[in-house]
């Protein structure tokens, strides 16, 4: 089996994911192609994943591609959650995790009242109210007479699960996490969701991941995907000799890459000066792996990761993080909870880095404070990765 340095694998990969310097990204959609998604449960984190990697990325960039070209599509997917997707993934990601996605908001449906006869109607209604527009659910609640005894969240939200709508604009401002509504037939019209088989979607999908990913184990590829091992682990074998496995002395477990970039991994080199990036909470980089060894030190992972594995906002130093972000509140100031001492040099590009986001998040100056101590994220309720130095 072939082996390959821990080193190489990190440097390799955070030029795959854009968080080096020399290997900034350029295009809002070819991002998302590269990242295979911009996670989106919650309203700014695409913003703050297309910020961390893009040189002078700005909002618009971001919502002319998702609203007015219609090149990204929001959809619940991966592990059931939230993702902006280019459209020529949409449909992979869609078969390969309808049985996933489709199972919980079904339940969901049932458990606020409402029978399939009854969501049927409610879908109808909304559907033919919707016709050539977009409406929040409010809006629709108006235009429906549909009182508060009708749960018509969940309606939407199933409807959106099954491809007859799409999550549009937000309804007040970027950070907002109440959206419109619109015809998924009207916004994109020339996708077609259930061309695939899930096996072989699976399969595509993987292979993606893999790609974006690599190297990675197979309890990696079960976390990432939601998929289960035994899907994941079928889905290796279609895939046959197009992934080849490695072993990373350093990390544990057998890992697997595309065979036609091991040479490139093997040869990978990090830049000359040290990559420092700022993923926000939820960024793609920190949710790709189960296993975190390669990213922290057992014993400082529950300041990142909650108990549903979720990560909070992190700087990362070398592929390796080195503390937790927050903009703090009340004020505008940005605090660092550092994990160990930091170089000069690395301590100076941070407070730079933390200054940048912080501005772009408040829309004003920010000053940059450390942090003392934390909560494990652990010891905190669900939601907490969002807010993690609020309790300092």
């Amino acid at each position: 089996m072939t082996q390959l340095a821990a080193a190489c694998a990190v440097a390799d990969g955070l030029a795959r994911q854009h968080l080096r310097d020399d290997a900034p990204a350029t295009d809002v959609v070819q991002t998302a192609r590269d990242l295979v998604g911009l996670h989106a449960t919650g309203a700014p984190n695409p913003y703050l994943q297309l910020f961390a990697r893009m040189p002078g990325f700005t909002r618009p960039a971001l919502d002319q591609e998702l609203y007015q070209r219609r090149s990204l599509a929001r959809v619940r997917c991966m592990r059931g959650t939230l993702f902006l997707l280019p459209l020529d993934l949409l449909p992979i990601a869609w078969a390969a995790t309808r049985e996933l996605v489709l199972g919980p908001s079904t339940k969901y449906l049932m458990a606020q009242g409402l029978t399939p006869r009854s969501y049927e109607r409610w879908a109808r209604l909304v559907d033919a109210v919707l016709a050539g527009r977009a409406l929040s659910a409010a809006q629709l609640r108006t235009e429906l007479g549909a009182g508060r005894d009708v749960a018509l969240p969940a309606v939407l939200n199933q409807m959106c699960d099954e491809g007859r709508l799409l999550r549009d604009r937000p309804v007040a401002g970027w950070r907002d996490a109440h959206s419109t509504y619109c015809r998924l037939a009207e916004a994109l019209p020339h996708v077609r969701l259930n061309d695939l088989d899930p096996a072989h979607a699976a399969a595509l999908l993987i292979e993606r991941y893999v790609a974006r990913y690599g190297p990675v184990t197979l309890d990696d590829i079960a976390w990432w995907t939601g998929l289960g091992v035994r899907r994941c682990r079928d889905a290796l074998h279609e895939l046959g000799t197009q992934i080849t496995p490695v072993r990373v002395p350093e990390w544990d477990g057998e890992h697997w890459v595309i065979r036609a970039d091991l040479d490139r991994i093997m040869h990978a080199t990090g830049p000359e000066q040290t990559p420092v990036s700022l993923p926000a909470a939820l960024d793609p980089y920190t949710m790709g792996f189960r296993r975190r060894a390669r990213l922290l030190n057992p014993d400082r992972q529950d300041f990142v990761y909650d108990r549903g594995g979720n990560a909070t906002s992190v700087a990362l130093v070398d592929g390796r993080i080195a503390g937790v972000w927050d903009v703090l509140t009340p004020g505008t100031g940005v605090g660092f909870f550092a994990f160990h001492t930091l170089t000069s040099p690395v301590d100076d590009q941070i407070k730079v880095e933390l200054a940048r986001i912080g501005s772009f998040i408040t829309g004003t100056t920010v000053e940059v404070r450390q942090v003392g101590q934390m909560t494990p994220l652990t010891e905190r309720r669900a939601g907490w990765v969002l807010k993690p130095l609020h309790d300092r």
